[in-house]
């Protein structure tokens, strides 16, 4: 009887994840496999911009901080928040531009299941939504 019991829940286990992913059949019942399931789900991604001769081209914050080494950066300008939205690392590289130069910056951070999120859209100067106009 406990080898029987045994044996069924293992094969539940072991066979429902086979059944939802491989044959494509998706039951209730059918348990989902799921490696890592809460893992980064804090994880932001900030891209910033600025305007060169009415163009937009890329901008490195840690080149334009004179950091050499990331990794030794300060935690606000190597992640961003989903709460705040980046504004810690947004602030930061804006008093370090020249003035009149705009900032744009997109950010966007994971929403579980349903992929990133955008917190921040770059269609506006984030220098001066974060308060600091110059």
């Amino acid at each position: 009887m406990r080898l029987g019991v045994l044996t069924l829940a293992f094969a539940y286990i072991w066979g429902t994840p086979f059944v939802r992913q491989v044959m494509k059949v998706h039951q209730p019942y059918a348990r989902m496999w799921v490696m890592f399931g809460g893992y980064a789900r804090d994880t932001c991604l900030v891209e910033l911009e600025t305007e060169v001769d009415g163009q937009r081209t890329p901008l490195d914050r840690f080149e334009l901080l004179s950091i050499p080494d990331p990794s030794k950066a300060p935690h606000s300008l190597r992640f961003a928040e989903r709460q705040n939205a980046g504004e810690p690392m947004i602030r930061s590289v804006c008093r370090r531009l020249p003035d009149g130069a705009p900032l744009y910056a997109e950010v966007r951070c994971l929403a579980g299941d349903e992929g990133w999120k955008v917190m921040r859209r770059a269609d506006e100067d984030a220098c001066a939504a974060v308060g600091l106009k110059r």
